[in-house]
């Protein structure tokens, strides 16, 4: 059976008027945002929400506004989407839905759960003489580099003086517009610079 991921809204707290008989003092309550629906009939009504062996997930909404999986279980009184968003999966077959799910990102858009992926590194504004060497041989391009630094008297000294090669100095810029580098190819170059001396 294919998986299929159902987004059930957001749903927050409320105080039910009157308040149902049966409940113990102090319980929480939470209905849908979109159909009003109470979060215990939604369990317990004739015609419950979920399906038997669905796993329903909670998640709540981080600071990019991606969510983030919180609980995640088959039995549907394990979870309590006060504040969450509520996903149910069906189709599942694993044996540990809070370790397939849990603090995953939830993309309503694409209606899927996947791994959070690791910011991107920033891309350095400078790096070592040792480092540029190291990524224009790996990328067979140093002597072509040497032949255009030493072009130019001013160059090659400034070249020969630098302790660090900064991505504004004109002698970047001149290397930029000689090797025909787009701004994609600068910023692989200073992060694989980085790598290759650290």
């Amino acid at each position: 059976m294919i998986m299929k991921t159902t987004n059930h809204g957001t749903w927050s707290a409320y105080t039910p008027d009157p308040l149902p008989s049966g409940f113990p003092k102090g319980t929480l309550f939470a209905k849908s945002d979109a159909s009003g629906l109470d979060w215990y009939v939604a369990l317990y009504g004739k015609e419950p929400l979920f399906g038997k062996n669905s796993v329903k997930i909670t998640a709540t909404k981080e600071p990019d506004g991606s969510w983030r999986t919180q609980a995640c279980n088959t039995d549907a009184t394990k979870v309590f989407p006060l504040d969450q968003l509520l996903i149910e999966v069906t189709g599942y077959t694993g044996s540990d839905p809070q370790a397939d799910f849990g603090q995953k990102r939830y993309d309503e858009t694409a209606n899927e759960i996947a791994d959070f992926l690791a910011p991107a590194p920033p891309v350095p504004t400078s790096a070592t003489k040792l480092g540029l060497r190291r990524v224009f041989v790996e990328m067979e391009i140093w002597d072509q580099v040497k032949v255009l630094i030493g072009a130019n008297s001013d160059t090659q000294e400034e070249w020969d003086l630098a302790t660090e090669i900064k991505r504004a100095d004109p002698l970047v810029r001149g290397l930029i517009v000689a090797l025909k580098l787009s701004p994609a190819d600068v910023d692989h170059i200073l992060i694989r610079a980085r790598e290759l001396v650290s």
